[in-house]
């Protein structure tokens, strides 16, 4: 680090030892409350030792506790972008603070820089270092509770290429409750060229290093300052009134900068990682304070492709700067004249629309698309006003449909071509009475995307859209994305008078006043849901400037509405946008819930949790088993309470191994009795046993272990065999074959008991079974859940299992299946009574006393049901 000269003395000198085995070397620098020495630390390491004296803290012991106080705050804090401390010590009138030592301040690097004849750290590797900062200051902020309160360029560190903020005297605690804004005593110490304004009021909020951060940012990028006071007075006062001269600084990098300079810390970026993210985004060149009268130039933009060369233009105009159009973007303009100057070769078809908010053309590119053109005059705001909310659009946005160019006077929009529909183009098909509305599962996944982006984009810009609606809803890459982000901020900054909403039937009451927040799209958004759902339709007779909308929901058809549906688009309505959800994301979640005991499934899945199903929370620490896993446990439960499935070889029977070493194998047959006896007796012969009848039904294999006749010398496999009973089932049923291995190593014949089960199932059967796989007599209780094609879950129906396979199961139930599918769980099966399966019912065939019986065959992970 360099060493910093100043003209009082230092009070400590080199060889002093004010810990023992704590070396003073040479100075690093002094400050208003100490100074920092270079020293050699037991074990021969360097460190650094920061020394705050009774008398530079003016005689107030109470500024040695509030830096100690912050100390013990941060010691238990590690991170790799946070100075380590490694002692703390309050001694009499000396606080001694040892930390690691870095290579040099940012205020030494910014020295270096003007020393080789730079304005500043050039920008790629200082936004390295915001990064670092940014993210330091927000494990303090949003892990911890606590600001840094002194974030400048002398107390941010660079180490190994990479910045640790340090120098923590200051840190406080902040209170995140907004009923409480009591904050604790800030005590002594501030810097006034950083200080937020909420700190001046003795307010510390979350974003309060935020507005330091940007300013430090500033200040090592070019050099200068944003406010000109030369006291701490002037500065104390600029701080809290003047707007900040930002002209210095790239024009992308201003409307970041403004963002986190705000004197009220709600509008600020939510964190700093967001204001350095900002400011990463794509540059645009500054504007120069005076252009020269370059005249214009067309030529086709070096980023377009050959999809999108009807589409993009750059474009040079008579004082402004070269920018690309393309398919939807803002494009300062005084008039359609300039318009013309700036894109020659295209030409204007029509005027479609022309009031408050400009005009609205028809013209036709170059190779002969059709766009409309929206030019709007923007000469009544302040710049600073009007280039904050241009500026911060200018970098391309994913989640918009539109690029924005943005010199110096008026506006223009360039619309997608005329063929790509928009929503509006879709709202009034679904107006035919013979066109299929969108199911409300559909329209709840558009709302969903849609209010999903909305909240991100309120997050970015700190603005509403103030004009959503579906004319600015563009369908592209098979979603809805947004369009004219931006127009409303625009108009609402630049016009004294709120004239220009008057014609907007989607618009909240807000806006008819000149004022837009995030809950503003939330009203637009719930309008939208009612228009897509049949509900409501724009009036003919748009509402005057004057004018509020009718009372929510008193001329809207929602009859058809659930219960909670109606109560969150009610709560969308209000007048006042605090009362309103809190986010677009919190309405669509409010319109997803349902009452009368159903549930809205996100997505269809093969495998649901009964929690999920039931309207209760799904417990996190739980994996979602495959299919199999829950059949597999289904066919255990069936036999015995613990069972344990065996590998079987190709083509083999499904098997089943008892608790007690038996296997049991279960197959369907068509033989009448006789016929049985005769199968039973070729494999006897064919495999070497001896067959033993019990009963008409029962037989009992054993081995004779003859090699020649196919046996296995030590074969010590047994058969009992249990035919269909000889009731209205005789010519038709189950064959039920139980293995017994009489070596006492089981295991190491499991291979050859399924071997001989697979044998006896290949000689036995008559047919092939028209079963996959095989089929469990079993009546056990079933819980339903019927799902319909909205993904909406109904209430729990109980009825019993008749049989059950891998692929399927039959049931009874006296109440009716309203739905194909179902989603069945099995309570009585232990290790899976918490999920439950989709399946699909395929046949329905009444029994006496009122009953039906149900088949119905679990749907695959192929797809397939």
């Amino acid at each position: 680090m360099t060493t910093l000269t100043q003209e009082r003395k230092y009070v400590r000198a080199a060889g002093d030892e004010p810990l023992p085995g704590y070396r003073l070397i040479a100075p690093l620098g002094m400050g208003g409350f100490g100074e920092v020495w270079k020293c050699i630390a037991p074990g021969g390491l360097q460190k650094a030792v920061k020394f705050v004296f009774e008398k530079d803290a003016e005689g107030d012991l109470d500024t040695l506790r509030q830096e100690h106080e912050a100390f013990e705050r941060i010691k238990g804090i590690r991170h790799p972008f946070l100075l380590t401390l490694e002692r703390v010590e309050l001694i009499g009138g000396e606080l001694i603070m040892v930390m690691e030592l870095a290579d040099q301040s940012l205020a030494n690097r910014l020295t270096d820089c003007h020393e080789q004849g730079l304005v500043g750290i050039p920008r790629d590797e200082l936004l390295s270092y915001m990064v670092d900062t940014a993210e330091a200051l927000d494990v303090l902020g949003r892990q911890h509770g606590l600001q840094h309160l002194d974030v400048k360029p002398a107390n941010l560190f660079v180490l190994g290429g990479h910045v640790k903020v340090g120098d923590y005297g200051l840190v406080s605690r902040f209170q995140r409750s907004l009923k409480d804004k009591k904050q604790e005593n800030l005590g002594r110490g501030l810097t006034p060229k950083y200080v937020a304004p909420e700190i001046l009021h003795d307010q510390i909020d979350g974003r309060s290093d935020q507005y330091s951060l940007a300013l430090v940012y500033f200040e090592l990028l070019t050099g200068g300052f944003p406010y000109n006071g030369k006291t701490a007075r002037q500065l104390i006062l600029q701080h809290m009134s003047a707007e900040p001269d930002l002209s210095a600084l790239p024009f992308s990098d201003q409307a970041p900068v403004m963002r986190a300079l705000s004197k009220d810390p709600p509008q600020r970026f939510p964190h700093c990682l967001g204001f350095v993210k900002a400011l990463m985004r794509d540059s645009v060149p500054a504007l120069p304070a005076a252009l020269p009268n370059i005249g214009l130039e067309f030529k086709p933009s070096k980023h377009s492709d050959s999809s999108q060369a009807s589409e993009v233009v750059s474009i040079t105009v008579r004082n402004t700067v070269t920018q690309t159009i393309g398919k939807s973007g803002l494009l300062i303009s005084n008039s359609s004249d300039d318009f013309m100057r700036a894109c020659p070769g295209w030409k204007i078809l029509e005027e479609l629309e022309y009031g408050e908010r400009g005009r609205i053309l028809r013209a036709e590119n170059v190779n002969g698309r059709r766009h409309r053109v929206h030019l709007l005059k923007l000469d009544h705001g302040t710049t600073v006003e009007v280039h904050a909310v241009a500026s911060a659009l200018i970098p391309p946005n994913p989640l918009l449909m539109q690029t924005v160019v943005f010199p110096r006077h008026g506006c223009t929009v360039f619309r997608i071509p005329d063929e790509t529909p928009t929503l509006r183009k879709v709202t009034n098909m679904l107006a035919n009475p013979q066109m299929r509305p969108l199911m409300r599962s559909e329209i709840l996944e558009l709302i969903r995307k849609l209010a999903k982006n909305l909240d991100a984009l309120h997050e970015q810009f700190g603005f509403a859209h103030g004009l959503l609606s579906p004319d600015t809803l563009i369908y592209q890459n098979e979603s809805y994305e947004i369009s004219e982000f931006g127009i409303g901020e625009l108009l609402r900054r630049d016009r004294a008078e709120p004239s220009w909403i008057g014609e907007a039937p989607y618009s909240a009451p807000e806006m008819l006043a000149g004022k837009a927040v995030p809950a503003s799209d939330q009203y637009s958004l719930a309008l939208i849901f009612l228009e897509l759902r049949r509900a409501w339709q724009p009036p003919v007779k748009k509402p005057g400037r004057n004018e509020r909308p009718p009372t929510p929901l008193s001329t809207f058809d929602v009859a058809e509405f659930s219960k909670t549906e109606r109560e969150a688009v009610r709560r969308a309505l209000v007048t006042k946008p605090a009362d309103r959800h809190e986010t677009c994301s919190a309405f669509v979640e409010a319109l997803r819930e349902v009452d009368d005991g159903k549930i809205i499934l996100d997505e269809v899945r093969l495998v649901e949790s009964v929690h999920r199903l039931t309207g209760k929370p799904t417990p996190s620490d739980i994996k979602t088993p495959h299919p199999e896993e829950i059949t597999d446990a289904i066919f255990r439960a069936i036999i015995t309470d613990q069972l344990v499935g065996i590998a079987s070889p190709p083509g083999a029977s499904g098997l089943i191994r008892m608790t007690d070493g038996r296997v049991v194998s279960r197959f369907p047959v068509r033989l009448t009795p006789d016929f049985a006896k005769m199968k039973l007796k070729a494999f006897a012969a064919q495999y070497g046993y001896e067959l033993k009848e019990w009963t008409g039904d029962s037989f009992a294999l054993r081995p004779k272990n003859v090699p020649h006749l196919g046996g296995t010398r030590g074969n010590s496999v047994e058969l009992v065999v249990e035919l269909p009973s000889t009731d209205e089932h005789a010519m038709s049923g189950e064959v039920v074959v139980t293995a017994r291995c009489t070596s006492r190593d089981i295991t190491k014949h499991a291979e050859q008991i399924a071997t001989v089960l697979d044998n006896f199932c290949r000689s036995v059967k008559n047919t092939e079974d028209r079963r996959k796989t095989p089929r469990l007599r079993a009546e056990i209780p079933l819980m339903l859940f019927p799902v319909d094609e909205d993904l909406i879950a109904a209430s729990c129906i109980l009825v019993k299992s008749r049989d059950v396979s891998r692929t399927g199961i039959s049931f009874v139930s006296s109440t009716a299946i309203p739905t194909t599918h179902a989603f069945v769980s099995f309570p009585n099966v232990a290790d899976q009574r918490d999920w439950a399966m989709l399946m699909q019912i395929v046949w329905k065939k009444p029994m006496p006393g009122g009953q039906y019986l149900f088949g119905a065959k679990f749907v695959q992970p192929s797809g397939k049901a």
